[in-house]
């Protein structure tokens, strides 16, 4: 979900993935940014997704560019996964 895009690019931004299912994905299910710490609750962009037999992790959660200090806090929450053959939730970024 527009994951190698810098800060400030303004063509991919906004975007949201609520309540859909991923399954027999190869790599993960979901790959999209975290939203900021402590802000679970107002996280309406990307929630209440599920992600299932999965050859790799369920979710990759990578911090936004636009997020608020996401260099050193940001969050995923509001999903869930199971039957991953590596874990549910992974990120590649200090976390």
């Amino acid at each position: 979900m527009c994951s190698y895009f810098n800060k400030g690019e303004t063509t991919c931004h906004s975007n949201s993935i609520t309540n859909t299912i991923a399954a027999g994905c190869v790599y993960a299910g979901f790959v999209y940014p975290g939203h900021d710490c402590g802000d679970s609750e107002n996280n309406v962009a990307y929630r209440d997704n599920v992600a299932h037999s999965i050859s790799g992790s369920g979710f990759h959660i990578f911090p936004d560019v636009n997020g608020n200090d996401h260099a050193k806090c940001y969050e995923g929450s509001h999903f869930s996964a199971y039957k991953a053959t590596d874990h549910s939730i992974g990120t590649h970024f200090v976390s």
